[in-house]
């Protein structure tokens, strides 16, 4: 082994033997199922631990002799010294979450000695993906951007016999994991999207973002932010995906228990029709009509739209997460932030919180690094580690090996939780519903049908409804062939 400095290799022998007894803990919890068995065994192993050393305890010199050998095996189990491999991730990796993640793989590489790289796709990721895949040409490791179950499956390693996997959230846990067991990809984070907001601006308009419970109380909420001279909505049009997670709203109205109409089964064998269920379509045309978007909405990006916000220039986002809320806090500490379930449609009807797979990274088939992916993620699950990236995104753990209290945004959605009744939490709309391929049909409908004056959207409702459901027919029927 080669040896690179006595300060570096004594920081990657104290990794080595920090990932090694990680794994050896993570190992002794597999037993467990669910949070709560994890939690056990974590209380129980100090006292077990201690009467064991309380009836036989080495001598100082045995337990120097037992560390050094230790300490050697360790630091060559975990010694990647020149290994170069290549971690691709998408563009919802962003600002402070960015940061601390160059930070995390900048020390993995001392640590270890590995040459891990970051290529980040940005809002090409979806796409450079898929050429990839087509010329099976996969980097080591890659973010799935929520379809590791479904579009990357064939390219995800099977990662369930890894040692971190007794750790994972229920939710998390369900995402990642298909049908026949296989867990696709590494959770490190939870999406979850409801409506984003300022909130001093929205108190200063008169307007309790609580007391929304359906779209009608949305649509008077919006009107009197208006009238007050504040834009209500901003969105970056300019990114696709700000206009198709409109569509995931789809949710309230057609696929949770509660909704408008309950279009589960048809969604699923094909035969739904959004040309006799246009509402969804309806109430954004609405919005549109009534004046309530920003001027720039096709020109805005997402960081953008995210800094009116912020500003105040605007109200809300629609599609937004906890993320958004701490990134906004953290442009402008002198405003507060909210968060709240998409609301329900009617009264008695439910409002949601969509939940999803965040920053998830999966490790390719084709790998030729494949321990040293392994024990990436092993490094980036530790909860020294972990911590801080989840803090720095703002966003849900997919472990329940961290504790996340003290963080503003969590704690904004954790209030938001208290105060709505019926509430679900469902799905992605379109990995859920829709066939592979729906994404970008949805972003396209979205784009139709503000693409025209103020005023002319609702006359679009009809056009629009079937241009989605052509899209809807065609993918259904390729992907039954």
């Amino acid at each position: 082994m080669r040896k690179k400095g006595e300060p570096k290799e004594m920081k990657r022998k104290v990794l080595a033997c920090i990932l090694s007894l990680s794994m050896i803990l993570s190992m002794s919890a597999c037993g467990g199922s669910n949070s709560q068995t994890a939690q056990t065994t974590e209380s129980s192993e100090p006292q077990a631990a201690s009467e064991a050393a309380s009836q036989e305890a080495p001598s100082q010199e045995d337990s120097e002799d037992t560390a050094a050998a230790g300490d050697e095996a360790a630091a060559s189990q975990w010694d990647f010294t020149g290994i170069k491999a290549e971690i691709d991730i998408d563009g919802t990796i962003i600002g402070d979450a960015l940061v601390n993640f160059r930070e995390q793989v900048a020390n993995f590489n001392e640590l270890t000695g590995a040459q891990l790289e970051i290529v980040e796709n940005g809002d090409d990721h979806e796409a450079i993906m898929k050429t990839r895949m087509a010329s099976n040409d996969m980097p080591d490791m890659f973010t799935t951007h929520g379809w590791s179950t479904i579009r990357y499956n064939d390219f995800c390693l099977d990662l369930a016999g890894e040692p971190w996997v007794a750790d994972m959230a229920d939710a998390a846990a369900a995402v990642v994991t298909d049908p026949n067991g296989k867990v696709c990809t590494c959770p490190l984070t939870e999406w979850v999207y409801g409506v984003a907001y300022n909130k001093t601006v929205t108190d200063e308009c008169g307007v309790d973002m609580y007391s929304i419970k359906n779209w009608d109380d949305l649509t008077q909420a919006l009107q009197k932010i208006k009238d007050a001279g504040v834009t209500p909505i901003a969105v970056g049009g300019k990114n696709s995906g700000a206009l198709g997670g409109y569509l995931e709203m789809c949710n309230v109205f057609y696929s949770i228990d509660g909704a408008m109409y309950d279009g589960r089964t048809q969604l699923q064998d094909g035969s739904f029709s959004f040309v006799e269920h246009p509402e969804i379509l309806e109430k954004f045309a609405g919005f549109y009509d009534s004046g309530f978007f920003i001027e720039d909405l096709f020109t805005a990006d997402a960081d953008t739209a995210r800094g009116y916000v912020a500003a105040g220039s605007a109200a809300m986002l629609l599609w937004g997460s906890p993320e958004y809320v701490d990134i906004m806090k953290s442009t402008n500490g002198d405003h507060e932030f909210g968060i709240i379930p998409v609301p329900a449609v009617t009264d008695g009807c439910n409002a949601a919180y969509t939940v999803g797979e965040g920053t998830a990274i999966a490790i390719s088939t084709t790998t030729q690094n494949k321990e040293l992916c392994q024990a990436f993620l092993q490094f980036m699950t530790d909860p020294e580690n972990l911590k801080p990236y989840v803090d720095a995104t703002g966003a849900v753990s997919g472990f329940t090996t961290i504790s996340q209290d003290d963080t503003y945004s969590l704690n904004k959605y954790n209030e938001s939780t208290q105060a709505f009744a019926n509430l679900t939490y469902s799905n992605f709309f379109d990995r859920e519903y829709l066939p592979s391929g729906m994404w970008n049909y949805m972003s396209e409908s979205i784009a139709q049908l503000f693409n025209c004056a103020v005023g002319e959207s609702t006359a679009l409702v009809p056009s629009t409804a079937d241009y989605l459901q052509q899209a809807y027919e065609q993918l259904y029927t390729t992907a039954n062939e």
